[in-house]
Formats: C-alpha cells, structure tokens, sequence
C-alpha cells in the first residue's frame, strides 16, 4: 500500500543566524536541531479495508491491562478516535460506510463494557477513555464504529485488590545503573551522532 514519509526538524535552540543586507535576507544559518519527527501518510482507504476485513471476533488493536480496584484509570487506542486538540486531521480511523470514499470515525463510536453499551467519557480533550471497578474483577471494554460494528479496539482490564498486589519497597533500579546507563540530556553533543548511542 502507498506510504509517504515526511520528515521534519525540529529545534529548541535559537543559536540561528540571520544576515540581512539593507532589508533582504543574504543568508540564514539554521539552529542546532534536537530531533526529526516522522510522519507516515497513508491513504484512509488502508484503514477502512483494515477494520473492514477483520476475523471473528477480532479487534484492530488488543490491550491487556492489571489496575488497582478502586482507582480511576485511562485508556486509549492507538490514534485519536473521538477527541482532536485542534484539527480533525488528528483523526485517523476510517471505515467504509457504504461510498466509495472511506469515512472518518469522528466520535461516532459505541462503547460497551462487558456487552453492555456505555456513554464513553473523556478527560477534557484528551481521547482518553475513564474506567473504574471499584471491586477486583476481570472486566472487557470494546469500542466499536457505531452502525456498522467495526471493530476497533478491545481492551480487557484486570482490576486487582491493591493489598495483594500494591506496591513493593523493593528497589527497582539503582542510582548507579542509572548512572551507567544513561546519560543527562545536557551531556549530549547532538553534532556528534556517536554520542549518544
């Protein structure tokens, strides 16, 4: 399938340089760049035939999660189904709805726990899903395109007691193998690729 792949530069420097002559610019120096960010741009299509040509009782994403009874927690799929922070291009499900031009899952979703349908909620803007047991249980959350049942995630969510399986004062990892493994952001000279491997 047809995949572009774009590129950009990002930089949280400003030792950029701008020399102009009179009011026309003579040369531009870029920053110091801090990382490249990839974009895969794929046609809506690929998605649509995705959800589309699912198996039984087969979901496009699967998520096995253990929580604390009793505690809010947040889900989320992969990309942003229902919520955009500012363009609906944020948006990347799509579903054949009897055209022949995909159409996007822009909230039009069903949400069911254990079978039974749900409203989802949301934190503020953010395409993350609430859920809560307030007893230890094993409970499976689906959501789903509304009309035509694509399915596009399922996430199934062991809610433990806290007293059993809390957490531990053991120690997880030292302050030495930090040290030896990993290096202070400030230590790094991005000029030098060799560095920071």
């Amino acid at each position: 399938m047809l995949c572009y792949i774009m590129a950009c530069d990002v930089s949280a420097y400003t030792d950029y340089e701008i020399t102009k002559t009179g009011n026309r610019v003579t040369s531009i120096t870029e920053p110091t760049l801090s990382y490249r960010q990839l974009f895969h741009l794929r046609p809506a299509s690929e998605m649509a035939d995705k959800l589309k040509n699912l198996g039984d009782n087969e979901y496009l994403e699967e998520y096995q999660y253990i929580a604390p009874a009793g505690k809010q927690i947040l889900l989320s799929t992969e990309f942003r189904h229902s919520k955009v922070r500012s363009h609906e291009s944020e948006l990347c499900y799509f579903y054949w709805n009897g055209g022949d031009q995909p159409a996007r899952v822009n909230g039009n979703v069903t949400w069911q726990r254990d079978g039974a349908t749900h409203t989802p909620r949301y934190i503020a803007e953010l395409d993350y899903l609430i859920v809560r047991s307030e007893v230890p249980d094993t409970v499976t959350y689906t959501l789903t395109v509304n009309g035509t049942g694509e399915r596009i995630a399922r996430f199934v969510v062991a809610f433990v007691d806290v007293e059993k399986y809390g957490p531990t004062n053991k120690t997880i990892i030292t302050q030495q193998r930090i040290n030896a493994q990993y290096k202070k952001l400030t230590e790094i000279n991005f000029d030098d690729l060799n560095t920071h491997l």
